[in-house]
């Protein structure tokens, strides 16, 4: 029986990534990455040789069982583009098949776009929610954004890739997006996407 590894990699310089994380990339037989020209340029900057299948959102369902059955015979390593997969990325249904089956799933901790928006927001940290991305719809976006600003907790979400900067804050008063911490991932001419927390 093989270890599930969700390995964090750097979310815009390549210098974030930890020593372990290099480690077990370079140990497991096998990566599945969301995307594998992206993971290709960080395996190749640190000179590693992995090979890696593909698992992201339009194939994750095909794939699972052929993954799963190669983690009952060795270990592998999931990663998303940017930071820690399964969070916002494909990969949850791994991670719970693979929990289901009794497979041990070790996170390897690392950057995490989720905390260094809400830690450059100034806003509290003691309490906070993730969203996600943000609906597209306008009336399911104003009833989330309503609901999440009759609370006192900090809430934290993603723009749609192409949503202008501003798009979420239509028909919003100052006061009602206090507690908003809006991020946006964008691409970087490096292996990831950038990160550009707003506080709001």
């Amino acid at each position: 029986m093989g270890t599930l590894y969700l390995v964090a990699t750097p979310i815009g310089n390549l210098e974030d990534i930890t020593l372990r994380a290099v480690h077990v990339l370079e140990s497991v037989p096998l990566v599945a990455a969301e995307d594998t020209r992206h993971t290709q340029k960080l395996l190749t900057h640190f000179g590693l040789r992995t090979p890696m299948i593909s698992l992201h959102a339009h194939n994750e369902g095909r794939q699972l069982e052929s993954i799963l059955q190669r983690l009952a015979r060795h270990d592998m390593a999931l990663v998303s583009d940017a930071g820690t997969p399964a969070l916002s990325d494909p990969g949850v249904r791994l991670v719970s098949a693979a929990v289901a089956k009794g497979y041990p799933v070790v996170p390897i901790p690392g950057p995490s776009a989720v905390l260094a928006a809400v830690v450059a927001s100034g806003l509290p940290t003691n309490q906070f929610t993730f969203l996600g991305f943000l609906p597209r719809r306008k009336g399911e976006l104003e009833r989330l954004l309503r609901e999440a600003g009759a609370e006192r907790r900090t809430f934290v979400f993603w723009l749609p890739p192409s949503a202008p900067a501003r798009w979420w804050w239509r028909g919003r008063s100052p006061k009602s997006t206090k507690n908003f911490c809006v991020g946006r991932r964008r691409p970087s001419w490096s292996i990831s996407r950038r990160l550009h927390p707003v506080a709001s």
